[in-house]
């Protein structure tokens, strides 16, 4: 909350921002489906990031305008298609004309690598109170469920540093990566977006290390799937009771004990009933989680460069999804109801 004052407080402060033109007019392969293969957006939402934040992000102000909304679209271009080296040879297919061919290593440096770290600072579209809205209701949670979270991984080459490495390492992908946090309401809009955190750490550390983050009312609780048990605020599915497994070796005093113990009971009805509820609802963060992975950043493609790069591309997708999935509802809700009061009509505590 207090990065999003700050946010809006510089926005209102900087001087409007100057308009960058046409920016479709750099995809290679013309307007419409050409900037949205280039960079993933539709071509009025790539005009809205350039109106909003372009002239802002360009710190070169020597340059030319047309050169500056230039770096700006290959920053986007750079982005959707996975930071990956072979990303600037599409970049000679760009329509500039005035003999372009393309842009060397170290233009791309001093004029694109930057704009990343820019908008760290001023992009900001998701907005925590979304889970607020009158209309963010879905019957079996009516009141007090506002959001869903998740993890999602991002995954790298192996680091040089052991220690690194170590904390990087993730046995459920046997992997390195880095994980990012997202939240979403039932609507399917984006209200958190936190990261990137250790492969190591689990998704219940996630949550408690970024509680101040996400602070909630009293009353509130959100869904998580069964690896936020035990954290605060989250509500779960009910967790299945182990199968027993026959030893492989004469059991020793611990193991023999253990067989002694009464099975678990299986899960009631009502158990099962509710974590059908409850997964069909979650559901809707695994959607939104689809459309976050759209970019080839995410494609299982291993991710080869600075941390600094990475966290500004991450920072970017995940605003940048935030302002596309606001534009079009993407789940049915239903309100107007209020969060101020419980099933039985009781009013909340603030």
């Amino acid at each position: 909350m207090v990065r999003l004052a700050a946010g809006l407080l510089f926005a209102a402060a900087a001087p409007a921002a100057a308009q960058f033109g046409d920016i479709g007019r750099f995809a290679t392969v013309g307007h419409g489906r050409g900037v949205e293969a280039d960079t993933g957006l539709e071509e009025a939402h790539m005009q809205y990031f350039a109106d909003t934040y372009g002239e802002r992000a360009v710190a070169a102000r020597s340059l030319s305008t047309w050169k500056r909304a230039l770096y700006f679209y290959c920053w986007f271009m750079y982005v959707h298609m996975g930071l990956a080296p072979e990303v600037r040879e599409a970049w000679a297919g760009l329509q500039v004309g005035m003999g372009w061919t393309g842009m060397s290593d170290s233009t791309f440096r001093r004029n694109v690598l930057p704009i990343g770290q820019a908008l760290v600072a001023i992009m900001w579209e998701i907005d925590y109170d979304d889970r607020l809205n009158p209309y963010n209701h879905f019957p079996p949670w009516r009141y007090t469920v506002t959001a869903i979270v998740d993890t999602l991984p991002i995954f790298i080459s192996e680091p040089s540093k052991f220690q690194l490495a170590k904390l990087c390492f993730q046995p459920k992908y046997k992997r390195h990566c880095y994980k990012m946090q997202l939240g979403c309401t039932l609507m399917g809009n984006i209200c958190l977006w936190t990261g990137p955190h250790l492969g190591c750490t689990s998704d219940v550390t996630i949550w408690r290390q970024t509680w101040q983050q996400h602070p909630f009312r009293s009353w509130e609780a959100w869904l998580g799937d069964l690896g936020y048990v035990g954290a605060a605020g989250l509500i779960t599915k009910f967790k299945k009771p182990p199968k027993r497994r026959r030893p492989r070796r004469p059991p020793g005093a611990a193991a023999r004990a253990r067989a002694m113990r009464p099975p678990a009971p299986p899960l009631t009805r009502a158990q099962l009933h509710f974590n059908n509820v409850h997964e069909s609802t979650r559901n809707r963060v695994e959607s939104v989680v689809r459309k976050v992975k759209a970019h080839k950043l995410f494609s299982g493609r291993v991710f080869k460069g600075k941390y600094e790069t990475l966290r500004a591309a991450l920072h970017v997708v995940g605003h940048v999804a935030a302002y596309q999935l606001r534009q079009r509802q993407r789940f049915q809700s239903y309100g107007p109801w209020p969060h101020a009061y419980g099933p039985m009509g009781q009013p909340n505590p603030p």
